[in-house]
């Protein structure tokens, strides 16, 4: 994995969640753009997201691909972490949920930005307003 040496610890972190967001959303091209951007600069959770999201489109072997990113990294999570999170992935995909992620109404901001966004809506860019919005949800107005 080769690290984008301009992009900030914050950056991509935010990048990461951004995806996260977009996945969450409803929009799993925008979140892939982003999480590859994320693991472009090393992010390890974005890997793994990329992992699980190329599975659910049965793609095993660009799962394995970002697996394989997210194992070889020198600080990398060790094998038995990674065989616990598979056992846990397997246990919730089995089982399915019908719990819902609360997003305290992202969707109507990210909507809002896919809609504003001038490259067909499948990658925006997060903005002062939606950030505002998470500082809002997260108490720390």
């Amino acid at each position: 994995m080769c690290a984008l040496p301009f992009l900030t610890v914050r950056y991509v972190d935010g990048a990461q969640a951004f995806a996260c967001m977009l996945y969450l959303a409803d929009h799993p091209e925008g979140a892939m753009f982003w999480w590859q951007l994320a693991v472009g600069a090393g992010h390890q959770a974005a890997a793994y997201c990329l992992c699980l999201h190329h599975l659910s489109l049965g793609e095993p072997d660009e799962a394995a691909h970002r697996l394989h990113q997210l194992q070889r990294s020198p600080d990398g999570p060790s094998d038995e972490f990674m065989k616990a999170l598979e056992r846990f992935a397997g246990y919730v995909a089995r089982r399915g949920s019908t719990t819902g992620v609360p997003t305290g109404g992202l969707e109507a901001e990210i909507e809002r930005l896919v809609v504003t966004g001038d490259d067909g809506g499948l990658v925006c860019r997060p903005d002062q307003r939606l950030a505002e919005r998470l500082h809002e949800l997260a108490g720390r107005t």
